[in-house]
């Protein structure tokens, strides 16, 4: 964090010198920024250099059909996370045409297998893997698609670190926490009361909850067992060596700040969450990963909130979190989306994997076991492993080819040589 904080005090030409030392030959960024009410600027960098387009926004609004850009991403994003068969056709039309009015003219991209992306304002919310390509296909079939918050987070996760002293493990995997049957407004009195007057309930056997404005308050029910989490938990630990799960009644916010206030949690090179996710974008600082709510968890109220992970001292390369929505967050100019990803990266992590959209149980505990199986074979990182399994997705054929099931976990990290 204290590194972060430095870049963000540093000059914006010495960032942007620092992060292009950094670009690899194999890998173009595309960086948006936002110009006033009617452009938009998009900053190709490769190894070669740096390429400035002006996209004519009112061009932009008319190629996609919206009035506005949040307006635009938001409907695009509600159909490619819909799992029916009867938005195909306009899923696939729509994601043509995101990409001729974001990437099409991009010169510099062919021969680049990974394309890290750079997002301003809404476009932070833009499943960018599911853009089609001239050639009908999903852009994560062409390569690797990864993402950075700002530009000081990408020069930050490019620059090397050493691991902190101490013996070292694989992994650690949190899932199936357990929950009280009462109800769900009961549950989340420890909340701010800000978010209790706009809450909304989704229901559906998914890895999470939206609290959004919505003036019929909170809707009864209580956090659903999650089957999913169990064996994406047992699965994963068995494929990656020295692997250690918590699972049921260990998952618990207070195990994971005892870790962390000893030291074990920093030992970790991967910290995998598979539990439920709780967005509040108006009030990120409230956003959640929601761990076990049992008679048995003494002060602590389960809910792992972005400010208490933030303190959290971690020191690992990847941080997987499956649930739902913990991509979401406000949004700040210059910092991005505020949310569970950018507190992670404060804790100490170099990479970190979150969720777009309400996420299925069952696909996704399939989805991370074939990209933790595809990383252990694979020296490329996780980026690579996620992207491939989600390949492995569309290659199916079947319901689980829709984006849906694949596209809401979205990878992000820095170029690395």
């Amino acid at each position: 964090s204290d590194q972060l904080a430095d870049l963000k005090a540093g000059d914006a030409e010495a960032l942007a010198r620092r992060f292009l030392a950094a670009i690899p030959e194999d890998v173009a960024v595309a960086y948006f920024l936002r110009a006033g009410d009617d452009a938009l600027v998009r900053f190709l960098a490769t190894s070669d250099g740096v390429q400035a387009e002006v996209l004519s926004f009112p061009k932009l609004m008319d190629d996609l059909g919206g009035d506005d850009l949040p307006a635009a991403v938001a409907h695009y994003r509600a159909l490619v996370a819909s799992p029916e068969a009867i938005h195909d056709a306009e899923r696939a039309e729509l994601g043509r045409a995101w990409y001729d009015a974001l990437l099409g003219d991009a010169a510099p991209l062919p021969g680049r297998e990974h394309l890290l992306i750079v997002p301003d304002g809404a476009l932070a919310f833009l499943p960018f893997e599911t853009l089609r390509t001239p050639r009908g296909r999903y852009l994560v079939e062409e390569g690797l698609v990864s993402y950075a918050p700002s530009l000081a987070v990408a020069a930050l996760t490019a620059s090397p670190r050493q691991p902190k002293e101490g013996d070292r493990r694989s992994l650690l995997a949190l899932g199936d926490a357990e929950y009280l049957e009462e109800p769900l407004n009961e549950r989340l009195t420890t909340l701010d009361a800000r978010v209790l007057e706009q809450a909304q309930r989704r229901h559906g056997r998914t890895r999470g909850l939206v609290l959004a404005a919505d003036p019929t308050g909170l809707e009864t029910g209580s956090w659903a067992d999650l089957p999913g989490t169990r064996r994406e938990v047992v699965q994963i630990t068995k494929l990656v060596p020295d692997a250690h799960a918590l699972l049921g009644s260990e998952v618990t916010e207070a195990k994971v700040k005892e870790m962390s206030a000893s030291g074990d949690l920093a030992r970790y090179r991967y910290l995998h969450f598979a539990t439920h996710g709780l967005a509040l974008p108006e009030v990120p600082e409230l956003s959640s990963l929601v761990l076990s709510q049992t008679d048995a968890m003494g002060d602590e109220d389960g809910f792992l909130t972005m400010a208490e992970i933030a303190e959290l001292d971690i020191d690992a390369e990847l941080v997987v979190l499956s649930a739902c929505d913990t991509g979401l967050g406000k949004l700040y100019a210059g910092e991005g989306v505020v949310g569970l990803t950018q507190a992670f990266f404060i804790a100490g992590a170099r990479e970190v994997a979150v969720s777009l959209w309400q996420v299925s149980d069952e696909s996704t505990a399939a989805l991370m076991v074939d990209a933790y199986r595809r990383l252990e074979g694979d020296a490329q990182g996780f980026g690579w492993a996620l992207a491939r399994a989600k390949r492995a997705f569309i290659a199916r054929g079947d319901d689980w080819a829709r984006p849906y099931y694949w596209a809401p976990f979205v990878h992000y990290a820095g170029p690395r040589r």
